[in-house]
C-alpha cells in the first residue's frame, strides 16, 4: 500500500545517504593514511629508546618521567572520581548522573595520563599501515624481540586496547609469532580475575604472581593487559581485565 511504499522510500533513501557519507569519510581517512610517510618524531624517539635499551630500568626511568608530567592534575581527577563513587554508594547522587560525570572525568584522565601504553598503541597503529610495515619489516622484528625481553622482566602487554577496544593488530600478530617460537610448551594455563572496578584485581595479581600491572589509587584498567610466568615447565598466562561497571 501507499504507506508501506512511503516507509520504504524514506528508509531506503536515508540508508543510501548515510552509506554514501560513510564511504566518503572512509576514502578521506584512507587518503590521509596513505600520505603518512614515516613515524612522527615522538614515536621515532620511543622506538629508538626501545631498540637501544641496555636494561629494563632504562624504560622504567622513562615511564617515571612520563608519570610525573601531569601527576598533580591526574591525582586531582582520580580523587574526584573516588568521591563520585562514594556519593553514589551513599545515595547522594543517582547512577545516571554519576555515569555522565565519570565519563567526562575518564576523558580528561585519558588525555593527561601519559603512559608507555600510549606510545605502544601508537606504534601498533603505525605498523597497521601496510606501506610502513613493509618498509620497516626489520624494525618490526627488532621491536617485537625487545617487547619479549621487556615482558620477561615484568612489563605487561596491552592486548585489548585502543578506542573502540580491539585486539586486531599486525604488530601483535608479529609479536605472538615470536612468542610461539619462544614458548614451545603445550602446558599453558590462563589465569585472570573478574570483578567490579577499583576492587584491587590488579593488586591481587601483582601480589600473587609478581606482575607489574599498574594499580595506582583511582586508576582503572582499560581493556586487557597480559603477561606470563614459567613454573616447572608450565606457562601461566596472566590477564588483568577491565572492571565490571
Amino acid at each position: 500500500n501507499l504507506f508501506e511504499l512511503f516507509l520504504h522510500e524514506l528508509f531506503y533513501t536515508n540508508f543510501e545517504q548515510e552509506n554514501d557519507r560513510l564511504n566518503r569519510e572512509k576514502d578521506e581517512i584512507t587518503k590521509k593514511i596513505n600520505e603518512i610517510k614515516t613515524f612522527n618524531k615522538e614515536i621515532r624517539f620511543f622506538i629508538d629508546l626501545v631498540i637501544n635499551l641496555k636494561s629494563y630500568m632504562d624504560l622504567k626511568i622513562f615511564e617515571l618521567c612520563l608519570l610525573n608530567i601531569n601527576k598533580s592534575k591526574i591525582s586531582e581527577l582520580r580523587k574526584e572520581r573516588e568521591l563520585l563513587n562514594q556519593q553514589e554508594k551513599d545515595g547522594k547522587l543517582d547512577s545516571k548522573s554519576v555515569a555522565n560525570k565519570k565519563s567526562k572525568l575518564d576523558e580528561q584522565l585519558e588525555i593527561f595520563d601519559l603512559t608507555l601504553d600510549k606510545f605502544w598503541d601508537e606504534v601498533f597503529l603505525y605498523f597497521d599501515i601496510s606501506h610502513l610495515r613493509i618498509e620497516n619489516e626489520s624494525l618490526l622484528n627488532q621491536l617485537t624481540e625487545k617487547l619479549l625481553f621487556l615482558m620477561e622482566h615484568g612489563f605487561s602487554l596491552h592486548v585489548l586496547r585502543s578506542h573502540p577496544l580491539t585486539v586486531e593488530s599486525e604488530f601483535l600478530n608479529s609479536f605472538f609469532k615470536q612468542l610461539t617460537k619462544l614458548k614451545q610448551s603445550n602446558d599453558i594455563y590462563v589465569i585472570s580475575v573478574i570483578g567490579e572496578q577499583s576492587s584491587a584485581k590488579s593488586s591481587l595479581l601483582n601480589s600473587i604472581f609478581g606482575m607489574e600491572f599498574r594499580s595506582e589509587v583511582g586508576r582503572c584498567t582499560i581493556g586487557i593487559f597480559m603477561n606470563w610466568i614459567s613454573i616447572d615447565g608450565k606457562t601461566l598466562v596472566i590477564l588483568d581485565t577491565e572492571g565490571l561497571s
